[in-house]
């Protein structure tokens, strides 16, 4: 068979072992040719291959980010995409496309699968908040945190401080405090942009509440305070190694998949086993952090 891949959305460690595992077992047990189409769907626009082989992934396993590059590209906002899409597909004499993503990603496969593409889908979010799978590669990248804030829960800025200052008591000088870029602070509507700028999927651009809140910290604490903005510094990074592996099993199960027609459908981790589900089904929600993470959480710092 010859098959295409593609890599959408935002980056993260893993991908290229996802990518290396379907090359492997497709050339080597199956006979395939692939390619890669560059910067996900805007690759797949515009027929913008790589060739996919044993050689060009040599090396692959443990690298971080993605060697087909990615983009936020909405198909669904570009005049005569689909049918753009459609023919770029044909034109390259493809039999199945298995494309690599989050929520927004996979909306497409959805869409280019109801049209009659045989397209198979493998779960990808730093985020982890695809309800579909237990989890996701790449996300496991964090270390220990004294503060830790998300969106489930507004920022309570008097607790923030009460818990660096207990650590001082305590004669620690240093505290690290991680917050989600789409926390929310009370006192401000909304969430925190960088200006008003949507992306192709009407996402805003989240950033800055980190600096925002090394400011506040600073002011109520007297403590010198400083911000970082992981970025892609955390999205290209080196996978784990249990990532690795969790990553070469998702590609092992895609290229599967396509063998056995299972088209339109993702592949997902159900507790330590690998199966797969619908693609609209896997989307369909978003997962949040649930209380019984916030009580480990609680659990680990200073009582009220």
């Amino acid at each position: 068979m010859r098959i295409g891949m593609l890599t959408g959305g935002g980056d993260c460690p893993g991908l290229n072992a996802v990518i290396r595992a379907v090359v492997h077992k497709g050339v080597q047990h199956y006979g395939d040719e692939f390619i890669g189409f560059m910067e996900g769907w805007r690759g797949v626009l515009d027929d913008r291959t790589m060739p996919l082989s044993m050689s060009t992934m040599s090396g692959m396993l443990h690298r971080g980010g993605t060697v087909l590059r990615s983009s936020r590209t909405n198909v669904k906002k570009i005049p005569g995409g689909f049918e753009r899409c459609l023919k770029v597909i044909q034109d390259e004499k493809l039999d199945a496309l298995i494309a690599m993503g989050g929520d927004d990603t996979q909306s497409i496969s959805v869409e280019l699968a109801e049209r009659g593409v045989n397209v198979v889908s493998v779960p990808k979010t730093i985020d982890n908040d695809l309800s579909g799978t237990d989890a996701c590669f790449g996300f496991d990248t964090a270390g220990g945190a004294d503060v830790i804030l998300t969106p489930e829960k507004p920022i309570d800025m008097d607790d923030v401080v009460r818990l660096l200052r207990a650590r001082w008591e305590c004669g620690k000088r240093f505290g690290i405090v991680v917050v989600a870029e789409g926390a929310k602070i009370p006192e401000i509507e909304g969430q925190i942009t960088v200006g008003d700028k949507l992306d192709s999927f009407g996402h805003a651009r989240l950033s800055g509440i980190g600096q925002f809140l090394a400011e506040e910290i600073e002011k109520r604490t007297g403590y010198e305070t400083r911000s970082v903005n992981l970025g892609h510094t955390q999205r290209g990074g080196t996978p784990t190694a249990y990532h690795r592996m969790l990553a070469t099993r998702y590609g092992i199960a895609a290229i599967d998949m396509v063998h056995e027609g299972k088209f339109g459908r993702m592949a997902v981790l159900k507790g330590t086993k690998i199966c797969d589900i619908s693609i609209a089904d896997a989307i369909a929600q978003t997962r949040t952090v649930g209380e019984d993470i916030f009580a480990v959480i609680r659990g680990l710092q200073p009582a009220k």
